[in-house]
């Protein structure tokens, strides 16, 4: 093997090793930079009413209890095989297996159950709380008492300071006051990072909402259009050319 060749195996040999050595670092220097993007999780900083697409980084998908379910407020224009009309309160409601379809403009909405609507049974998969003794049921963003006179469950409110481990899908993370809210469909929740549930709470007067919940109805008070759900009422006001919803306290 002549001088020639020797040289050119030994620059080839460099060249390979330079390559790896540059591959190397530059790994290295991606690892650095993603651990720098690690936030934890911490009292907000900033006030006012914000709407996240997700929500703090220690809360690990809220609603991974329902990976598949349909999104609140999402319209199919076929009912499920096997549904169950219901009748509440002079309006037609359908159900199966723990959602609830609403009628609407074209087909039918996801929503949670509405007050007062009985189910024989629970769905598989529903979760058992008790506030203040009193015994709930929940699925999917509905809570259920049970009613042994007739031996059903019937859909009642959110119990405050009650407790879940997870949110159905299409929940909004808000900061009101440097506290993050959990919305969905009227219902208002706090995050316990200590003990890793959801807690149902008050909506806070003032709080913004850009949508009213599905199924609010309209009401006047003192000559003053509100819209009402679920007895919490709110006041359409305009934000910047929108109009928006106020959370408001009626005395």
């Amino acid at each position: 093997m002549n001088a020639r060749k020797i040289k050119r195996i030994l620059f080839m040999v460099m060249v390979v090793w330079v390559v790896i050595g540059l591959v190397s670092v530059m790994g290295y220097g991606d690892k650095k930079e993603k651990k720098k993007n690690v936030h934890h999780y911490g009292p907000p900083g900033n006030s006012g009413n914000k709407h996240h697409n997700q929500p703090p980084v220690m809360v690990v998908n809220p609603s991974h209890g329902y990976p598949e379910y349909p999104e609140y407020g999402k319209a199919i224009m076929v009912l499920p095989n096997g549904h169950i009309p219901l009748h509440v309160h002079g309006k037609n409601y359908y159900y199966y297996n723990g959602m609830f379809y609403w009628p609407g403009q074209s087909g039918y909405i996801v929503g949670v159950g509405p007050i007062g609507a009985r189910i024989n049974s629970l769905p598989s998969g529903y979760r058992h709380l008790k506030v203040r003794g009193i015994p709930y049921y929940y699925y999917y963003g509905t809570y259920y008492h049970y009613d042994p006179a007739h031996s059903v469950y019937t859909v009642v409110e959110p119990p405050m300071d009650g407790e879940i481990n997870e949110l159905p899908r299409g929940f909004e993370s808000m900061i009101f006051g440097n506290i993050t809210y959990y919305h969905r469909d009227g219902t208002f929740y706090r995050f316990d990072n200590s003990r890793r549930v959801y807690i149902i709470v008050e909506p806070p007067e003032g709080f913004i909402l850009n949508a009213l919940p599905f199924g609010s109805e309209r009401v006047m008070i003192r000559g003053v259009q509100h819209h009402k759900y679920r007895g919490v009422h709110f006041l359409p006001i305009r934000r910047n050319g929108v109009i928006v919803y106020k959370v408001v306290k009626i005395h």
